[in-house]
């Protein structure tokens, strides 16, 4: 009895301490996976879904650069000196102070005592209650290790010294609880039911009113949102009874449902899935701008563009999708999360613009058409100007730098790639004037249409083709930008600002032929799947089995040096495209404004792009023959010749005559001679 009270004293005392860190505002982490009787529900154990739990922290001590996380368990509570490890993570980068439920792209997974990385869901083999652990670290710098296989004792080890502030999440689990949990999520369904079965006139008037503040046609992600928030501070409670509401103020309860999840407020869909009335289509929890900028992403990232550098050449590094052009209008973010997987298949722009181009009259359409003729030139202009770049980061990689010269200039690759990012900026400006025109002519027929074609769901897209709609009498580059503008017209039309933020992860790496290497498989094939998993896959292959730890270390060094960098290139363009929307309301943007943005990102861009080549160049220099015929193989692309050049897709039969390419690098050292 008197150690029974000991323990219980000993959890007592950790939980005070919990609750003052949080009443004195000090660092915390919490989970919405931990019910409020302290125990973890069913869905993160291993007999459940057996993934990870969604988690947040808050009050993140000054200095913080880097997160480390790791889940234990003392299994006798008479020897504190066995731990149980389930779940080590690192790295995490400050930015981010959350992960979704089963996280897997975010910092860099460590092993658990399992020897595999990655979550292990506890499963016990007793009975009775069990207490399980989650720390979080704030720490000082980055952890570096020698070794790939980073276990608990390792990260222990490594944090010393380095910690800021931790906290430790206490929850509780019982092995064989899975029949009392469905008795309770009954009992939760039953009083959500009781919740939701009616609203009083009042509030029905009240949902009419907040609704009449918008254009049901024109609705677009942020107005949910708000529209959301408005709910949600009124009282207003969900169910069939809000829904008829909102149906006899005019709108679709499905399109609010879709454009964003309203955070409190559980409106019915006819779905049995709860997940589903979650209104979040399934994938937008894999794809974030903090998926996309993480070190996971980016490294893999990184190491897959300098595998498709190493081993290709000039005219593959100048393929480039014309998408990654004027890219603020949320396509990118449309296609990763699309619910059907077809994002990157050639089918998933036909199957939008064949939609789009269906339902604009004639009139709407010759607007498309006057901007493709105008900025077909200007395009290509503007892939001009990227070739000249891509041949001095060629130079690099091949050691052919003016003789007497240290190699490539920052300031110089960064001020080139500023211009070129200007020319996008005008582009994208006169780009988004066009289609706000569009968007605000619609009627509300077109507006009805449009609003049953939901954001990220192929599914949900009419099968219609947009190859009638092509003019075979003018150039490819028109065709291209026609169809461009139909595509990125509904997901700028129908998507946030968020959506128009996010970027791919390899958008820093349009210069080195990574996109040459994943997409010229599935040129000129009409049903063709680029798998997601080849950027990921064959990077890690080319980090991990063939190169050495200090070729290793070149790559994994451009992490620190784009850290901060990556971090304005995101709230740049939120800025940007926050500015662009204004022209969806009606509203003028301040067009300097934007092309000084649009500058600072190119800015942005070319330093980060120089990391790149030089880390690229270093590994090259350095490589044995074994491991070059390695890499070869890996790029796995025999068969595939490229062209001397590509304008975007579109092969160029002769050899570019590229001018100024030696502005590029430091002036060769002057020999200063002094007379006698």
């Amino acid at each position: 009895m008197k150690y029974l009270k000991s323990i219980i004293s000993v959890f007592l005392f950790f939980a005070s301490i919990q609750i003052f860190a949080q009443q004195k505002n000090e660092f915390t982490i919490n989970s919405s996976g931990v019910n409020a009787d302290g125990s973890l529900s069913i869905e993160y154990t291993g007999e459940g879904e057996g993934v990870s739990m969604p988690l947040e922290w808050t009050n993140i001590p000054s200095g913080t650069k880097y997160f480390a996380l790791n889940l234990w368990h003392i299994p006798h509570a008479n020897d504190s000196t066995e731990v149980k490890s389930y779940w080590v993570v690192y790295n995490i980068p400050s930015n981010i102070l959350s992960l979704p439920k089963n996280a897997k792209e975010i910092g860099i997974v460590g092993y658990n005592d399992k020897n595999q990385a990655g979550y292990d869901p506890m499963k016990s083999k007793g009975p009775g209650v069990k207490e399980y652990n989650l720390t979080i670290y704030a720490l000082s710098e980055k952890l570096v290790f020698n070794n790939n296989k980073v276990y608990r004792a390792d990260l222990l080890k490594a944090i010393e010294g380095k910690v800021l502030g931790e906290s430790t999440l206490k929850y509780t689990y019982e092995t064989g609880r899975t029949e009392k949990s469905t008795q309770h999520l009954r009992g939760s369904e039953e009083r959500r039911e009781e919740r939701i079965e009616s609203l009083t006139e009042a509030q029905k008037q009240k949902i009419k009113t907040i609704l009449s503040n918008y254009d049901a046609g024109l609705l677009t992600a942020e107005d949910a949102l708000a529209i959301h928030e408005a709910f949600r501070e009124a009282g207003l409670r969900g169910g069939p009874a809000a829904e008829d509401a909102i149906k006899e103020a005019g709108f679709n309860p499905d399109k609010l449902r879709d454009l964003a999840p309203p955070p409190d407020m559980e409106v019915s869909s006819g779905h049995n899935n709860p997940e589903q009335r979650s209104n979040e289509i399934p994938g937008q929890k894999k794809y974030s701008i903090e998926q996309a900028i993480s070190e996971r992403a980016q490294l893999t990232t990184i190491a897959f563009s300098g595998l498709a550098f190493i081993t290709g050449d000039f005219g593959a590094s100048t393929f480039i999708p014309p998408g990654k052009v004027c890219d603020y209008f949320g396509f990118q973010y449309m296609r990763d999360i699309d619910v059907a997987e077809k994002g990157h298949n050639p089918m998933f722009v036909d199957r939008v613009v064949g939609n789009v181009l269906f339902i604009l009259n004639d009139e709407q359409k010759q607007l498309f058409r006057n901007l493709a003729e105008e900025q077909a030139p200007q395009l290509e202009a503007l892939a001009e100007m990227r070739l000249p770049l891509i041949k001095s980061f060629h130079n690099e990689l091949d050691g052919k730098i003016p003789k007497g010269s240290n190699g490539l200039n920052k300031q110089t690759v960064s001020n080139y790639v500023g211009e070129i990012f200007e020319q996008d900026a005008k582009l994208s400006i006169r780009r988004a004037e066009v289609m706000a025109a569009v968007a605000n002519s619609l009627s509300d027929e077109q507006k009805t249409y449009l609003g049953k074609m939901k954001f990220g769901d192929f599914n949900s897209w009419s099968d219609k083709t947009e190859l009638a709609h092509l003019d075979k009498e003018k150039s490819k580059l028109y065709n291209v930008a026609y169809m461009t503008y139909a595509s990125e017209f509904f997901s700028w039309y129908a998507g946030s600002v968020e959506a128009d933020t996010y970027i791919c992860p390899e958008r820093q790496g349009t210069y080195f032929g990574g996109f040459y290497m994943k997409d010229i498989p599935a040129m000129n094939k009409r049903d063709y799947d680029i798998s997601t998993s080849i950027t990921g896959d064959s990077g890690e292959e080319f980090l991990n089995k063939v190169l050495n730890a200090t070729q290793r270390g070149y790559i994994t060094g451009i992490l620190d040096e784009q850290h901060e960098l990556l971090s304005e290139v995101i709230d740049v363009r939120r800025e940007f495209s926050t500015e662009l929307r204004k022209l969806l309301k009606g509203q003028q943007p301040e067009k300097k404004k934007l092309i000084e943005l649009g500058h600072r990102y190119g800015e942005l861009d070319g330093e980060i792009s120089w990391n790149y080549a030089i880390a690229f160049a270093r590994v090259n220099h350095s490589l044995t023959d074994d491991q070059r015929a390695a890499l070869i193989k890996l790029r796995n692309l025999d068969g595939y010749e490229s062209a001397p050049y590509y304008i975007y897709s579109s092969p160029a039969k002769k050899s570019p005559v590229l001018q100024n390419v030696d502005t590029f690098f430091f002036a060769p050292k002057q020999v200063i001679q002094q007379n006698d």
